[in-house]
């Protein structure tokens, strides 16, 4: 009764300003997906799905309760998070994109407030009780002053008085407070010169409460909301719009309030995106305010010990010259964890950096999760069965490996960084640590393995590799280069060299690049699907093709990197992916011309031929996977799966004897299946085969008696909803890893990379199989 078990999943934060809150655990935005990170055990727990689109801002509600919005507009409400049974349901929509959301707890009846901000300039607030009860309080509709920042808070000395703080495009903070079951605006606060991103008020030990503005002015500002003493005079005049240094007067039933700003903080050098208070963990807490920025640090201001100026407490986060996708483009947002120990931030790649307080202003860097920020296009282990590598279209190829003292995977290095995206990626079988990979650059790039690397991976995951063979220790890309340069031949790394734990996100941009060794050309477009036979001596490629003339098959030696034989003609739309049979006498290719081809290997030449050619679907074939069986010393059955956009997978077979002379005519349909959902990927271990939909799920058959006259195909297992992707899954893979646990490794167009363990009694592994 054991099912497979989700034990890795990783997955980038999205790029935008609001993408996480922390509380006990980091919840963060992935694509369309919400994401629970525990910064102890520094592994993602769980994942929502339920968002269509993008998720762009994420707020705890309580322990077990969070809101999130999207660019579609909806706001949803998911309680009980941390249960195996996660429900959620829509709070509200909006016409456009939501931006951002605020959540406050009031004393009294007033409850929990909560409020969002949309692109079309409106802003829902609703009064929350339960999942089961809440309500639209009120619309505010700002036209086209669309607002970017907002928070809710409390009047000083009225806990029971909601006021709504908000910035956006037009530069002002506008200031909104509860009156008469709605809220009013009551003034508005001039000062930044550009876009307002963020605001995080705060209640002090007076009872005033100060809120901070982080803009795109580069500039923050600090502001003091308090109850006035001064009595109020009948001809005063209350202008929402002015401003002096003294005070601006709000009015509320019978008192009288001031706004004034308390401090304009000057110490960033672009965009601040992020505001955060540090957490009140005793009444001895000194006052803190950790602001995020695009000039890629993150500063910590405090008043002085007089407390008449603000002053920087601690700057983190420089990465000297580096920039641009060699380096790190700055911090979205940071926070402090409860406990005021720890900050996570996320930056302009969604790449996240954990810094630990060891002591007073003395913060060191951790290592924390990582992943991929855009669709994932292919996934391949090593030889070895110790790692794998993913691909993506975020320009990234991504090396991940099982930490010998946690068994925990962590990404290991980033042997690509490159300036186009990445579509497929292949190890060589018969080369030590040889990598190649493909995307829209129309070029094939052959990578091998830096010493300093290949120590690093030995050192924290037990990873061995042929100490003989020459190699590079390091690689650069040079400046307007797409290359990555060996920077010295070198097989002996130092201690200084070799890390202590998984790498930080500078090390694996600066450090773990993997030298190019060889390009291939030939192919006229963007590749789409690239495969190395399993002795290790052929490559196929294919590339994007709208006319027949380029949706040809090449093949490549690996000894000489020259073309292997003259193009293989056949399809007449994108080969959409290839495969070779277990022995390599085989290689299929599927096509969006929703034909299968045969090619059957030559024993006179040691070509690949076309076999024949068959239909094999109604729409589009995504993906190929091949098992074999023998059925005598001279006679092999292999099993072909198909899956396509028609909502159906197909199993083939063919026998083929090793004395034929003639070329097999066709494949024999075994079994066709329909599904309510596209399928888009496919793999077989042994009898046991694995379907990846379009919807994200994840099905397992399995293959009985393949030796008999009429072999069986029955449904397994689904994974379950929650531990599925959000949308496309790209690339499924099994393989048995080193500690003899099968897994299977799955990619998705949702930016999320998944492991799944797979327990023993969901296959059978014969000795023809």
């Amino acid at each position: 009764n054991k099912k497979p078990t989700l034990d890795f999943v990783s997955i980038a934060s999205n790029p935008v300003s609001h993408s996480a809150d922390c509380q006990r655990y980091l919840a963060y935005a992935g694509s369309n997906l919400v994401v629970i990170y525990d910064p102890k055990s520094n592994k993602n727990l769980k994942t929502l799905r339920g968002h269509k689109n993008r998720v762009n801002c994420v707020r705890w509600v309580n322990d077990t309760t969070i809101v999130s919005c999207d660019s579609d507009g909806v706001v949803y409400l998911w309680h009980d998070v941390l249960s195996p049974s996660v429900a959620h349901i829509v709070l509200a929509t909006h016409k456009k994109s939501v931006n951002n959301l605020t959540v406050f707890h009031y004393k009294g009846e007033m409850g929990t407030l909560i409020a969002s901000t949309a692109a079309d300039g409106t802003i829902h607030i609703l009064r929350f009780k339960s999942p089961s009860d809440f309500s639209v309080l009120q619309t505010l509709s700002l036209q086209n002053n669309m607002m970017e920042a907002i928070a809710l808070t409390h009047l000083p000395s009225s806990p029971t008085v909601p006021v709504l703080v908000m910035g956006g495009v037009d530069s002002h903070i506008h200031v909104y407070v509860h009156e008469n079951e709605a809220f009013v605006k009551r003034c508005a606060l001039r000062g930044h010169e550009n876009w307002i991103r963020s605001i995080a008020p705060v209640v002090i030990d007076d009872g005033s409460i100060l809120i901070a503005s982080a803009s795109q002015d580069h500039r923050v500002r600090v502001w003091r909301l308090r109850q006035s003493l001064e009595k109020k005079k009948d001809n005063l005049e209350y202008d929402i719009y002015s401003l002096t240094r003294s005070a601006q007067r709000l009015q509320h039933e019978s008192l009288d309030y001031t706004i004034e700003l308390e401090t304009i903080l000057i110490g960033h050098e672009d965009w601040v995106h992020g505001v955060c208070w540090h957490p009140r963990v005793d009444s001895s807490q000194p006052l803190r305010l950790l602001t995020s920025s695009m000039d890629r640090s993150m500063v910590i201001w405090g008043p002085s010990e007089d407390s008449t100026i603000w002053e920087e407490q601690v700057r983190m986060g420089q990465f000297g010259g580096l920039h641009g996708m060699t380096g790190q483009m700055g911090y979205f947002g940071a926070y402090f964890t409860p406990s005021g120990h720890d900050i996570i931030a996320h930056g302009y790649h969604g790449s996240f950096h954990l810094w630990h307080k060891e002591k007073a202003s003395h913060w060191v860097p951790l290592p924390t999760i990582s992943g991929h920020f855009a669709a994932i296009t292919d996934a391949v282990w090593s030889p070895s069965s110790d790692y794998f590598m993913t691909t993506s279209t975020d320009q990234t190829t991504r090396l991940w490996a099982r930490l010998s003292s946690t068994n925990e995977w962590h990404e290991m290095g980033r042997p690509q960084i490159h300036g186009y995206d990445m579509k497929c990626v292949s190890f060589i079988p018969s080369q030590d640590h040889r990598l190649v990979s493909a995307g829209d650059e129309k070029v094939i790039r052959v990578f091998d393995a830096p010493s300093l690397v290949l120590s690093n991976l030995k050192k924290l995951s037990s990873i061995d590799y042929d100490t003989s063979q020459p190699r590079a220790s390091v690689a650069v890309i040079e400046p307007k280069s797409l290359s990555n340069k060996a920077v010295s031949q070198s097989n002996d790394a130092t201690d200084d060299d070799l890390w202590s734990a998984p790498p930080l996100e500078e090390q694996l941009l600066t450090h773990s690049l993997w030298p190019e060794i060889q390009k291939l050309y030939g192919h006229p477009n963007e590749l789409i699907s690239l495969t190395c036979n399993h002795s290790g001596t052929l490559l196929a490629s294919a590339c994007k093709a709208k006319k027949e003339q380029f949706a040809h098959v090449r093949l490549w030696s690996t000894s000489s990197w020259s073309e292997h034989q003259p193009a293989i003609p056949g399809h007449k739309n994108t080969v959409t992916r290839l495969c070779f049979s277990p022995d390599d006498r085989l290689l299929i290719s599927v096509s969006r011309d929703r034909s299968i081809i045969v090619y059957l290997l030559s024993d006179s030449t040691g070509q690949y031929l076309p076999a024949f050619r068959q239909p094999a679907h109604d729409r589009i074939i995504w993906d190929v996977c091949c098992s074999q069986v023998s059925l005598s010393s001279s006679l092999s059955r292999y099993f072909i799966c198909t899956v396509s956009r028609d909502k159906s997978f197909k199993l083939w077979s063919l026998d083929l004897s090793s004395s034929s002379s003639s070329p097999p005519s066709s494949l024999s349909l075994l079994l066709k299946h329909k599904f309510k959902s596209p399928l888009t990927s496919c793999c077989v271990f042994g009898s046991l085969f694995a379907f990846g939909f379009e919807s994200g799920a994840i099905a397992f058959w399995t293959l009985s008696s393949p030796s008999s006259s009429s072999p069986s195909f029955s449904s397994l297992s689904r994974i379950p909803s929650s531990d599925c992707h959000g949308s496309s899954v790209s690339r499924l893979s099994f393989r048995q890893t080193s500690d003899s646990i099968l897994r299977l490794l799955s990619v998705s167009s949702d930016h999320s990379t998944r492991l799944f363990s797979i327990p023993s009694s969901f296959f059978s592994v014969s000795s023809d199989l």
